[in-house]
């Protein structure tokens, strides 16, 4: 099984997103809710564009339906969720990506922890910039 990966946007640029995509050989799986973003560059259609198609994909059931810090994390669909990623993931490593810049309160650690309980896969947190760090383990 291939690794796991999660990231938050916040702190970094489309530039190294790009980098670790590349450098990891790994899709990028947008679990925002909604890939939507005040900030054009993080809109889902930017994403896909930068990276194109092939390595891109959105997974709205990792979405947090409490994403506006209105309650704990929910995911909207996680078995729709799996049943999605669990192929792509056999196949490469993926990236799971979020706004937060902290992967402890993030739902993307939580996704994380679902996928891997799901696949065996392990889990490791990047930070904003590839140079500034080596992943962490979960």
């Amino acid at each position: 099984m291939n690794t796991i990966y999660t990231l938050g946007y916040q702190a970094s640029t489309p530039e190294a997103v790009k980098r670790y995509v590349a450098d990891l050989d790994a899709l990028l799986v947008d679990i925002r809710h909604a890939p939507f973003s005040r900030d054009p560059r993080w809109a889902g259609s930017s994403i896909r564009n930068w990276l194109g198609s092939i390595r891109y994909v959105h997974c709205p059931g990792y979405g947090n339906l409490n994403y506006r810090n209105s309650g704990p994390v929910a995911l909207f669909d996680p078995a729709a969720a799996v049943r999605h990623l669990r192929p792509l993931l056999e196949r490469q490593s993926l990236i799971l990506l979020c706004v937060c810049g902290n992967a402890e309160t993030c739902h993307r650690k939580v996704a994380a922890e679902h996928l891997s309980i799901m696949t065996g896969a392990p889990i490791f947190h990047l930070s904003g910039k590839p140079a500034s760090s080596q992943p962490e383990t979960a």
